[in-house]
């Protein structure tokens, strides 16, 4: 019981030594308001005491505000706005990044930084995914995204990543077709189940799942014809 109230007492006066250390962010200058954001953000995660060594995000959102509202005709203003979004990305607040991210490149489609937004727009999208018995919105925002991506960065060194994940996407995608298909089979819904399988065929062919529904298909052909 001693040891544990040692702790605590040690890891409150760190914590209010950290606090203590603060520095203020009011600056004039853009350039160092977000230099201050971008360390806070890019503070590495682990160690001892944790709750130290992980972002601030209050701070770094309350920064990145203070250099759009003070600074909006800075282009660190612009850049701000798409540090808000990789904040919020961070976070895993994946929902709030999205918005983020796609008002950024409605903004300003012709920034240097569109690539970056455009990727982490997808990953953000990625990362909601659900497993092929629910609701595959984010799986199908999540492909597009990525086959955009991959149209405009032919060239971009994050391009193996993009492709696996787009195979995952389409393979997540094929196997709910299959999931639907079973569920019309059991009900007796011949045709309706042949439908799903020949969607596996047809809109996903590269997938691990076409054998799987080649075979479904057939066994739901032949019971189509013996209930005619």
């Amino acid at each position: 019981m001693f040891k544990k109230l040692l702790l605590i007492q040690t890891v409150l006066l760190i914590l209010t030594i950290g606090c203590g250390t603060k520095k203020a962010i009011y600056t004039e200058n853009p350039e160092e308001l977000y230099t201050q954001a971008m360390k806070e953000l890019n503070q590495d995660k682990g160690g001892f005491p944790w709750i130290l060594n992980d972002p601030n995000y209050d701070r770094i959102f309350e920064i990145l505000k203070e250099i759009q509202l003070r600074h909006s005709f800075s282009p660190y203003a612009t850049l701000a706005e798409l540090r808000t979004a990789d904040t919020y990305y961070k976070k895993e607040e994946y929902k709030q990044s999205i918005i983020e991210y796609e008002g950024f490149l409605k903004r300003h489609p012709g920034h240097q930084e569109t690539q970056h937004a455009l990727y982490y727009l997808a990953m953000s999208y990625y990362n909601l995914r659900e497993t092929p018995d629910r609701d595959p919105t984010y799986v199908r925002q999540a492909l597009d995204k990525f086959l955009e991506y991959e149209y405009k960065y032919p060239d971009s060194e994050k391009t193996d990543k993009v492709e696996k994940r787009i195979k995952n996407c389409r393979n997540i995608l094929a196997e709910r077709e299959i999931y639907i298909g079973d569920f019309y089979n059991r009900h007796d819904n011949y045709k309706a189940a042949y439908e799903r399988y020949k969607n596996v065929l047809d809109k996903y062919p590269d997938t691990k799942y076409t054998s799987k529904a080649r075979k479904k298909m057939e066994k739901a052909q032949n019971r189509i014809s013996k209930k005619d």
